[in-house]
């Protein structure tokens, strides 16, 4: 089972720019730790490859976030929804961008998978969705919201502190 993050979509994203902002979110949600290095991988032919593109964010793209030197890793996929009424609206049509997690989750893929999430609504002008209500129990937030929000969680606090005394 896992856990996910949405994200709505309006443009392709420049893969360093997004490299930038999940490290920039990192930042944000783990302050005393300032050196992350973020990587973005595809796989082919069962096996993990650095993405070198410029953008991504095309339907049925999917890769893998980690970090370099920390244990865990985010997946990120992006899949058109096509509008189809009376069941799916304009506003749920069009490009998603999927942040998953195994739901037994380790602390460093949790706060990973908010950075990402964050990263990209921030980068699209979009929202955060937490579809099951995972990371907190609002339901869609911006991502200056959703910032607040989990750094006041005492999930997110256990997680932040169980790195802290991993890394010290």
């Amino acid at each position: 089972m896992s856990a996910d993050l949405s994200i709505k979509c309006s443009q392709e994203l420049k893969t360093k720019e997004l490299i930038m902002e999940i490290e920039n979110s990192l930042k944000i949600l783990l302050p005393i730790f300032p050196m992350f290095k973020v990587t973005i991988k595809t796989i082919r032919n069962n096996s993990k490859s650095s993405f070198n593109e410029d953008l991504l964010g095309k339907d049925k793209q999917h890769f893998l976030i980690e970090t370099v030197g920390y244990d865990g890793i985010v997946s990120l996929t992006f899949i058109n929804i096509e509008y189809q009424p009376p069941y799916v609206s304009i506003e749920e049509s069009g490009i998603w961008a999927g942040v998953c997690v195994e739901y037994k989750k380790n602390s460093w893929e949790f706060i990973l998978a908010a950075a990402v999430a964050i990263a990209i609504a921030k980068l699209q002008n979009s929202k955060v969705i937490d579809d099951g209500c995972i990371w907190n129990r609002v339901f869609e937030q911006t991502p200056t919201e959703f910032i607040k929000s989990i750094l006041s969680d005492n999930k997110f606090i256990e997680y932040r502190n169980e790195i802290i005394e991993k890394l010290t």
